[in-house]
């Protein structure tokens, strides 16, 4: 096998685990760790691999605002929570009396955010 040939089975190797690893991530840290491994895949790629890539990346689950939501909570509760005492939660468990999915950001010096997740229509 030549040196190009395991670079490109070792990219697909870790595309595999890249595609396992999303499909369980749900906190930041594994999240950076996604990305990071990805971009590793994305340099070791060639153009006619790239085409591939966006192929599969189209055919994965459809983010929604609930899973959307969920992201952003677990995100800003780690981020927050560690340094200052805050937290995060959604609108629906902070009681926010809304149709919309969002994000309610508490910091530990007492001020207080919203974020309202609205999917937009493009075509």
């Amino acid at each position: 096998m030549t040196t190009n040939d395991q670079a490109h089975q070792e990219a697909h190797d870790l595309l595999v685990h890249i595609e396992e690893l999303l499909t369980d991530a749900e906190d930041a840290a594994t999240l950076n760790m996604v990305l990071k491994k990805l971009a590793a895949v994305v340099d070791c790629l060639g153009p006619d691999d790239e085409e591939t890539l966006e192929r599969k990346w189209a055919r994965r689950p459809r983010l929604t605002e609930r899973s959307l939501e969920r992201k952003l909570v677990d995100l800003f509760d780690n981020l927050f929570s560690r340094r200052s005492g805050g937290r995060a939660e959604n609108f629906e468990d902070a009681g926010v009396l809304t149709g919309n999915r969002g994000v309610v950001i508490s910091v530990g010096n007492g001020q207080e955010f919203q974020l309202t997740i609205v999917e937009s229509k493009r075509r």
